[in-house]
């Protein structure tokens, strides 16, 4: 029934924008299995309503919600977290499984941006806590493909990871031609003096 519910208010919606943004809400409330079955994630709303479609995707929430789809509640701390109405949409809605099949690996990706991102916020924007290496490179190849999967924080967060390992990069190869530089001046150095004992020795000789 709830899948049912799920593909009725899927097809009805009126425009491809719409359904993208669905898709993204129900990838988003699932927690994907590591060898086990995928689970419910509860998020934050900021999460899935970020930056400029704010409002579009509120809007999509409000229809999903009150098809009894999906619940938003608020916390003591005033805070609005979404989460599905039972995981059984998560095992039984075919639609959902193969969104979550299709690309699995790059979900997976796309979850470590956020967690990496959140994790960040939670440590007052602490600059070592960025992506770097294979996962920064995995992460921009990806984020080109998908690049409407994005909310502004991952965005940002990731603009900012590639900012500093250039900035990082760069202070490495300063540091490079500062030993270089050094050595030049210390063989030119070594040399003149070899020169200036031989001629004294030429001289004394």
């Amino acid at each position: 029934a709830i899948a049912h519910t799920a593909d009725t208010l899927y097809g009805e919606l009126p425009t491809d924008d719409q359904r993208a943004l669905v898709r993204n809400i129900f990838v988003r409330l699932t927690s994907l299995g590591e060898g086990a079955q995928d689970t419910r994630r509860r998020v934050e709303l900021d999460e899935l309503a970020s930056g400029t479609r704010a409002a579009e995707v509120q809007a999509v929430l409000k229809q999903l919600e009150d098809a009894r789809l999906v619940t938003a509640e608020r916390d003591a701390q005033g805070e609005v977290y979404v989460d599905v109405v039972h995981e059984a949409i998560i095992r039984e809605w075919p639609l959902l499984r193969r969104w979550l099949d299709d690309d699995r690996e790059g979900h997976r990706i796309h979850r470590r941006l956020t967690e990496a991102g959140q994790e960040r916020d939670a440590l007052d924007r602490d600059p070592g806590v960025m992506l770097r290496g294979a996962l920064l490179s995995q992460t921009v190849e990806w984020a080109a493909g998908h690049p409407d999967a994005l909310n502004h924080k991952e965005r940002t967060f990731l603009e900012m990871s590639q900012a500093e390992v250039a900035r990082e990069r760069g202070e490495r190869e300063q540091s490079r031609r500062r030993a270089r530089n050094w050595l030049r001046l210390a063989l030119g150095a070594a040399s003149a003096g070899l020169v200036l004992a031989v001629a004294v020795a030429w001289l004394l000789y």
